[in-house]
């Protein structure tokens, strides 16, 4: 792809910001690093980062909704060399299941707020990661997941297969485990298209949800992205029959989501935005369309 450096030329002083906060960063964190690891174990300086996502959505039914994540990935490569790990504190989880669309269901858009250690281990083709997570929104709570993830060549530089296998305990869901398929094929130096399905499994509630979803993608170049998506979204929820006040658990199709996004580094590696539309059909409108927007903007030190 072409390298595109028109946007490199914002004022200087917004770079020499950026780049005194993440030198700060870095520093504090090497002094952290070698308290809890003891001594020096490697040369590796590592680099952390600190992640800003502000996120406004907009829909039809429920108006606008503003969002705040932050995040750290602090790099510890004393302490990661002496345990033979990779550590992490940021959670990947929503923002990895969120690539190809925006509030799967509706009871995963709550805002969440807390912090999460992530332990990876290379094991032979794939890398295994054990995250326990402390939640502090809607109440003090403890998340744990195993998660197994590789990919798969078929093609060089062709065609991937990612695959996912998580195993999760939620003090709100209870026990589950969550399983996502990705193929990505590329078509052209601008085109490329993928395949995802996923599939999780709440056992405290027996819910089963599906995602199934073909994205299109274009490149205008290095730094600018366009996405068209469709989604389809499935689940048993629990119904009441009214003449036997039997509650019975049925699966379906309940939402279908098509829409274009736009993604643009902005400003090297540090600010980033994509601007998302979805028309959606869900089962609690009637499968009557509705307007949906949303816009993020990402700011990394």
């Amino acid at each position: 792809m072409a390298e595109d450096n028109a946007n490199d030329n914002l004022p200087e002083k917004q770079f020499q910001i950026s780049k005194s906060l993440s030198r700060i960063l870095n520093q504090q964190t090497r002094n952290l690093d070698l308290a809890l690891a003891g001594k020096t174990y490697t040369d590796d300086q590592g680099v952390s980062t600190a992640i800003i996502n502000q996120e406004l959505f907009w829909d039809e039914i429920e108006g606008y909704r503003y969002r705040l994540d932050l995040g750290l990935r602090l790099s510890l490569p004393n302490l990661e060399d002496k345990y033979k790990l990779v550590i992490s504190n940021f959670n990947d989880n929503r923002v990895r299941r969120s690539n190809y669309s925006r509030g799967s269901f509706r009871d995963d858009n709550e805002d969440e707020y807390g912090a999460t250690f992530s332990f990876i281990k290379q094991f032979k083709k794939f890398k295994v990661a054990f995250e326990p997570r402390i939640r502090f929104s809607g109440g003090f709570g403890t998340y744990y997941n195993l998660r197994f993830e590789n990919q798969f060549v078929l093609k060089k530089d062709i065609t991937n297969l990612e695959t996912r296998f998580e195993f999760f305990a939620d003090a709100n869901r209870g026990t589950g485990q969550f399983v996502a398929l990705t193929f990505e094929h590329i078509l052209s130096k601008k085109w490329a298209f993928s395949f995802i399905f996923e599939e999780e499994y709440q056992a405290a509630e027996s819910i089963l949800k599906l995602l199934q979803g073909l994205n299109l993608f274009y490149e205008i170049n290095s730094r600018m992205l366009i996405a068209n998506s469709l989604i389809l979204r499935s689940s048993n929820r629990k119904e009441l029959r009214e003449e036997s006040d039997i509650v019975k658990e049925s699966f379906r199709l309940q939402e279908i989501a098509l829409g274009p996004s736009f993604t643009h580094k902005l400003f090297k590696d540090e600010i980033h935005y994509s601007i998302n539309y979805t028309y959606i059909w869900n089962r609690e409108q009637n499968f009557s369309g509705y307007h949906s927007a949303s816009f993020l903007l990402s700011f990394i030190f």
